[in-house]
């Protein structure tokens, strides 16, 4: 009787090993993927000659015109911006607040630059599911990814710690 004991009890803690394994590469996999994930919709300001990083959408701090990182030095060159997900009329309407916003006065303030990026993450957050980015890879769970995989994966792994140190308490040693 004590040595089935024993042996559900070691097979309890192995599975319970398992869980907290799993449940903190989960964290791990959540937060790479929402770090990935999270500047896709950050929006950036430049002045002439700043350089830019080559990644986001940049608009002109003068005049709200939109702009990209060139081969030249990584100078600002006007285009059309297009956030991942975004329909055209998306990406016009916001290009169209910027151009409006950057027109009236001295270019675009501190209060506009927020304008712009508060409409932006509304558009971003009306999405369908479908349309979001997974930037062209699978995660590991369709439904669970990024922040949500990094909680429940950390939810699971905390009650198998808890599991395991109950177990590991009762074990006739």
């Amino acid at each position: 009787m004590r040595t089935v004991r024993l042996l559900l009890a070691t097979l309890g803690v192995i599975g319970l090993l398992a869980l907290i394994v799993a449940g903190g590469t989960g964290v791990v996999l959540g937060i790479v993927e929402q770090a990935e994930a999270g500047d896709l919709y950050e929006v950036h300001f430049a002045e002439d000659g700043d350089s830019c990083s080559g990644s986001g959408v940049y608009f002109a701090e003068f005049d709200g015109a939109p702009l990209e990182c060139g081969p030249v030095a990584g100078q600002p060159l006007t285009v059309h911006p297009a956030f991942p997900g975004f329909g055209p009329e998306q990406n016009t309407a916001v290009e169209d607040l910027a151009h409006d916003l950057g027109r009236d006065g001295p270019g675009l303030t501190g209060d506009d630059e927020q304008r712009i990026q508060d409409e932006v993450d509304r558009l971003a957050a009306s999405l369908p599911e479908a349309s979001r980015p997974r930037h062209g890879r699978e995660v590991l769970f369709d439904s669970w990814w990024g922040a949500d995989l990094a909680w429940s994966a950390g939810a699971v792994g905390l009650a198998a710690g808890t599991g395991f140190f109950l177990v590991i308490r009762r074990l006739p040693l």
